[in-house]
């Protein structure tokens, strides 16, 4: 029985000690990967540019469901492994840029992507740039210790660069908190 009482105290104080450092982490974050392709920038931009065929090549989307517009905006659900998320497209330029962000405001996460296509050689060159946040002070401690703030973008690379049927090239990945 003492085993259990000190667990449960160890556990109590490691639980307590996460969301004390969490609340004094920055809730914002800007991530950014960059990664490079053969393929053209048609090309990329023919695979990144329309959601509702993401699930057919995103190992991390199961199913998209493209709903009403938002202000004129695309608008589409994205189904995963972690749940259902309600994007927006906010700006698209052909061939060049495109940046879509999170709509429901009931997350306890959000923001937005940026996608900028540079011209390299015969390829392309996608660097993805993530504005989010995390509000809980446990999942921002969860986030910047366990698991990687780059790790989505690095899995949209890797899936993008297997439906192009090309190796992952990932050149850069950085945080800024």
């Amino acid at each position: 029985m003492k085993w259990v009482i000190l667990a449960v105290i160890v556990l109590a104080v490691l639980v307590t000690t996460a969301l004390v450092i969490g609340s004094r982490m920055s809730r914002d974050h800007v991530a950014t990967v960059r990664g490079r392709y053969a393929a053209s920038p048609s090309r990329v931009w023919e695979k990144i540019s329309d959601p509702a065929r993401a699930a057919s090549w995103r190992s991390d989307v199961k199913r998209v469901e493209m709903l009403p517009p938002r202000d004129g905006r695309i608008a589409w659900r994205e189904s995963s492994g972690t749940g259902d998320i309600t994007y927006e497209m906010v700006a698209q330029k052909p061939m060049e840029s495109q940046v879509s962000r999170i709509t429901d405001e009931t997350l306890p996460y959000g923001g937005q992507w940026e996608y900028q296509l540079t011209p390299d050689g015969s390829g392309t060159e996608l660097t993805i740039t993530e504005r989010g946040f995390v509000k809980p002070a446990l999942f921002r401690f969860l986030s910047r210790t366990v698991f990687r703030l780059t790790s989505t973008l690095e899995a949209y690379h890797r899936s993008l660069a297997a439906t192009l049927d090309e190796p992952s090239r990932i050149i850069s990945s950085t945080v800024e908190h």
